[in-house]
């Protein structure tokens, strides 16, 4: 085989792989596996394993892009309504003199 041959062997493989990825990838979407305690509030997060690559969510249709973003932006919210550390980070000065 030459090297050309090789090469086109790879790229077809890799792309067979990736097509297998992308439908597998919406179904781990759905699942949420790291959770969060925060006062007595289970947060579920969905892992990063979990989520599509940024090339691969940009190929998704809009409407599933749109769902997945609002999926996320609800977790953030109640996480960040919830767990009130983050804004006693922010209340000190930065540097103690």
């Amino acid at each position: 085989m030459t090297i050309e041959e090789i090469c086109e062997v790879v790229r077809e493989v890799r792309r067979e792989k990736q097509s297998e990825r992308e439908s597998q990838l919406l179904e781990p979407l759905y699942q949420c596996q790291t959770q969060i305690q925060s006062n007595s509030q289970l947060l579920e997060i969905p892992s990063l394993a979990q989520y599509p690559s940024r090339r691969e969510f940009m190929k998704l249709p809009i409407e599933e892009r749109r769902r997945i973003l609002a999926e996320q932006a609800e977790v953030m919210l109640s996480h960040y309504q919830e767990d009130r550390e983050w804004q006693e980070l922010q209340t000190g000065d930065l540097i103690d003199y």
